[in-house]
């Protein structure tokens, strides 16, 4: 499992998106979510990093969203800041 996430996400970095997607990495006033695989918990410049794939329930609320959108997970709604 791990190596095949390794592959993916090695896969994603030629990949420059504007929208949220598969190989997408956004960010939030709170957090990173990268879009396409499962990741272990992580922090990054303070931050919580969270993998979501496509089969997530949580990512239809997310697909297509962009800079400046808000989103909503659970009782929180989450500023975007960026999408790459």
């Amino acid at each position: 499992m791990l190596s095949n996430t390794i592959n993916t996400v090695t896969g994603y970095q030629t990949i420059v998106r504007s929208d949220c997607g598969p190989g997408a990495l956004v960010e939030t006033d709170e957090m990173y979510l990268l879009i396409g695989v499962s990741l272990p918990p992580l922090h990054v410049n303070n931050k919580k990093v969270a993998g979501v794939t496509e089969d997530a329930k949580i990512y239809p609320s997310l697909k297509g969203k962009k800079k400046g959108d808000q989103l909503q997970l659970g009782s929180k709604t989450y500023t975007i800041l960026s999408v790459s």
